[in-house]
């Protein structure tokens, strides 16, 4: 796909890791760390530029750190001024480039949006009140993505197979994700390859 003018394709991968127990982003998934697959979706859904929300040589350090996806999405926006973004999170592998595009050509029609299934990924259109949006809630430890998109009037979009947003924060969740790709059913021709 050729290049959306403007949308910067963020990958949030600061988080502990906690319950998953080593660190999601390095998780090898179709022979290559998450982290990479998730930035390459990105890449594949036509972002002009991609970016990684993590304290790591290279990422983009949360200002507010342990705050969760708004710190992330807040030092990206600070330090990356874009017309818009498209905000995944790293553990998110099913995630298909047509929900992707699907997502920023709804970005591009209606401003702010999502997916029903889930707050993430979410597209957020560019405007230089957001940063500071944000940070007013991470100063009052408002983290909730959730709220900060009903504030935003953001638009929850129908779309996608619900198995397409498995989140895999823990090892169970990660096998069924595993498991959920090699199986050669509608599904995995659905949120691509």
């Amino acid at each position: 796909m050729q290049d959306t003018p403007g949308v910067i394709g963020v990958v949030l991968a600061g988080g502990g890791s906690r319950r998953m127990g080593r660190d999601k982003a390095l998780l090898e998934w179709r022979g290559q760390p998450l982290l990479d697959h998730l930035r390459a979706r990105l890449w594949a859904a036509g972002c002009q530029a991609v970016v990684t929300s993590r304290a790591a040589p290279g990422c983009i350090a949360d200002l507010y750190p342990d705050r969760g996806p708004l710190g992330g999405i807040h030092a990206v926006l600070r330090s990356r001024p874009a017309v818009d973004y498209l905000v995944v999170p790293v553990d998110m592998p099913l995630l298909s480039v047509a929900l992707l595009r699907g997502l920023i050509a709804a970005g591009r029609d209606h401003g702010h949006c999502y997916y029903r299934h889930s707050f993430l990924p979410c597209y957020l259109s560019g405007d230089p009140a957001l940063p500071e949006r944000l940070a007013q809630r991470l100063r009052r430890g408002d983290l909730a993505l959730g709220g900060f998109l009903r504030a935003l009037r953001a638009r929850a979009l129908d779309g996608g197979d619900a198995a397409a947003f498995l989140n895999t924060n823990t090892p169970e969740a990660w096998r069924r994700a595993t498991a959920l790709d090699a199986a050669p059913q509608t599904l995995c021709k659905e949120i691509g390859s």
